[in-house]
């Protein structure tokens, strides 16, 4: 069975943000998605703790070093979110969501 992952090592051990996010991607495609969590899990409880994007999740990384990414990726969200939508759109959209 091939996985998205496969081959793309540099890719799946690197903890910068950039690479966890097209790691991440991937992961969200790939059919043995839990079990590489569980593995990750596994690990985290031994001596050996994982590092880079595992199932999905990053590992390595500080509790710092965390928030600010994932202050980032709200701001990137929020901000791609603005620039896609109008606030025409989002009130019109809101109104549809309501009905």
């Amino acid at each position: 069975m091939s996985t998205p992952c496969f081959g793309k090592w540099e890719l799946f051990d690197s903890i910068h943000p950039d690479d966890h996010r097209r790691a991440r991607d991937l992961c969200s495609s790939c059919p043995i998605l839990l079990d590489c969590a569980t593995q990750a899990e596994q690990m985290m409880r031994t001596v050996r703790k994982p590092e880079g994007t595992w199932g999905g999740r990053l590992y390595g990384m500080t509790d710092k070093a965390w928030r600010r990414f994932s202050a980032d990726s709200r701001a990137e969200r929020i901000h791609r979110e603005n620039v896609a939508y109008t606030d025409d759109d989002a009130r019109r959209a809101h109104t549809a969501y309501a009905a």
